[in-house]
Parts: structure tokens; sequence; C-alpha cells
């Protein structure tokens, strides 16, 4: 009898486990631009222990976006601390809070575009080779003309 139990308590684990994610990223928007990290991670502290806050910033500026993702250890903690703060006023901003989605869902460049793209600078770079090559050879006066219609003129002197 004992085996049998320890067998559904296992699944039972197993099942919850599966559930339950290890940590809850929340997103906030319209963030104070000089708000720091230090200052997001205290509004968040009061709900329950903070893992990681990342605040957006701008390429050389390095200035806020004005928008953050908080990791949280407590999926439970982490859904409190968006009912209370989305909505509350901080720095005299209504700030805008919501469970982050997953990154599968958010629009970015995907790995599979890489070569795509990669093929394309290849073909450009081709094409700009055989203009080079056919600028050296051509006769002045092909020189001025417009080079979709160099290649027609070229193909009909073939």
């Amino acid at each position: 009898m004992k085996e049998i139990t320890k067998k559904k308590s296992f699944k039972k684990v197993a099942k919850v486990a599966s559930v339950v994610k290890p940590t809850t990223m929340v997103y906030i928007s319209n963030l104070n631009y000089e708000r720091k990290e230090s200052a997001i991670k205290s509004l968040f502290l009061p709900y329950g222990d903070v893992k990681v806050v990342k605040l957006l910033k701008e390429g050389r500026d390095n200035k806020s976006k004005g928008v953050a993702f908080v990791e949280m250890f407590v999926r439970a903690d982490a859904l409190v601390a968006i009912k209370e703060l989305n909505g509350r006023v901080v720095d005299d901003r209504t700030l805008k809070v919501s469970e982050a989605k997953p990154q599968a869902f958010v629009k970015a460049p995907v790995k599979k575009e890489l070569p795509v793209m990669l093929k394309r600078i290849e073909k450009i770079k081709e094409i700009k080779k055989a203009e080079k090559k056919f600028d050296d050879r051509a006769p002045s006066f092909l020189k001025d003309l417009n080079p979709r219609r160099k290649k027609k003129i070229n193909k009909k002197a073939r």
C-alpha cells in the first residue's frame, strides 16, 4: 500500500511542478526616465523577493526608455505586485504593470532570418563586382547609362 501512495503523490508533485513556473517576469511601463534599477526594485520588495531588474535603455546615450522588467521568485508574489502597482502614480506618472509575455510571442529578429539576410548581402556584393567589371569593359557611352539599361544593351551586343 505504501508504494502505491508514493507513486500517486509523485505524480501529483510532477503535475504541479509542470504547471508552476520557477520565476515570473513582470513588465512595467510609463516609468520616469530618471528612475534607477534600485528604485524599481524597492517598489517590488514589499511584495516579495526580487531576482533581477532589467531597465531598458537606448543606444549610445544610455537613457532610460521608461520600461523595465522585474523577475520575481514566486509567481503569487508577482501577481499581487501587479495588482497593487498597476495604475499607481509614481513620480507623477501612472505605472502600467502586467505579466510579461514569453519571449516566443515578442516580435524580434529570429535566428532563421540571419542566413537569409547574409545571402542577400552576398548577392548585393556579387552584383556590385559584376557592375564594376562591366564598367571597365564597357564603351564610354554606356558608362553614363542606368545599370539596368547597361545589362539590356550588353545582352543585345552578345
